[in-house]
């Protein structure tokens, strides 16, 4: 049986490998064969490595020498004239921007008087129009009472508001010091009270802005009422201010100054005006104002 069981194994061995052959398989040990044949046919790799010595000068010619100094040459020229002309390009940009806020800058400059022009065309402009007058003098002892009148008037082309003047006669016109604080002070003040920002203490309220409005051509007479020493009457110098806001909301203050001529002995003086203090303001303060 055995011997039977052996034969039929050999019979289906045979009858599979005539089953590859007839479908184009090649045997596996065939197949091995084959592929140890062809790796026999393959050359060897040969690797190799070549090694410079680094002691080799190498000579160049002297034409190759000449052609390598005039390319290093041209380089060095062409490298300076490079920077030459970003530097040019550079100093170029710099002038540009300074011609060009120069321009900008009196650009801005011609607007701004053309504006300020139109603006002094058309807003109110308070000043004296009648003289300061001395109406009557009083000498009671040492001291002198004096009435007088003068009149502000509105010679501009707009409205102006919040007209408050302050002034008084100087009581010792020889102290140029204390007479310029006087003629500041009457300034300040009227606008103070114009713009309504005068100085309180403690919690009281800033008191609202004062004044009359005076509209194109129209005058308001003044009254004086002093009373004081009776060395006044040496000079009699009356400095004034009347601040007032015109219809664009800008603040302005003219500034005036009359004083008794030399040599008058009248017992009613007649005043003239002074080198000093007749002025008006050059850059109005121009602000929103409630």
């Amino acid at each position: 049986m055995r011997l039977v069981g052996s034969l039929f194994s050999g019979i289906r061995a045979i009858l599979a490998v005539v089953g590859q052959q007839k479908e184009g398989a090649t045997p596996k040990s065939y197949q091995t064969a084959e592929a140890d044949e062809e790796s026999n046919r393959i050359p060897p790799f040969v690797r190799a490595s070549v090694q410079i010595p680094s002691g080799v000068e190498i000579r160049k010619s002297k034409a190759e020498k000449n052609e390598e100094a005039k390319y290093q040459l041209w380089t060095l020229r062409f490298s300076a004239s490079s920077l030459t002309i970003a530097a040019l390009t550079l100093i170029s940009l710099i002038v540009y921007a300074w011609i060009t806020k120069r321009m900008w800058t009196e650009m801005q400059r011609q607007t701004t008087i053309q504006s300020e022009t139109e603006i002094n065309s058309e807003r109110a402009w308070i000043g004296i129009d009648v003289p300061i007058t001395i109406d009557a003098v009083a000498v009671k002892g040492d001291r002198v009472a004096i009435e007088g009148h003068y009149s502000l008037k509105n010679f501009g082309h707009g409205p102006a508001v919040k007209v408050v003047q302050r002034g008084n006669f100087v009581y010792d016109p020889s102290n140029l010091k204390g007479t310029e604080r006087e003629a500041a002070f009457y300034c300040d003040s009227s606008v103070k009270f114009a713009t309504g920002t005068v100085p309180v203490g403690g919690s009281s309220e800033e008191p609202p802005p004062f004044g009359y409005t005076l509209f194109p051509d129209k005058w308001h007479d003044e009254p004086i009422e002093y009373n004081g020493p009776v060395s006044t009457l040496k000079f009699l110098q009356f400095i004034g201010c009347a601040a007032y806001l015109d219809q664009f909301k800008a603040v302005h203050w003219t500034r005036f100054c009359m004083m008794r001529k030399p040599g008058d002995t009248d017992s009613i003086p007649k005043l003239d005006f002074c080198s000093l203090y007749n002025d008006t303001d050059s850059k109005p303060d121009r602000q929103n104002r409630n």
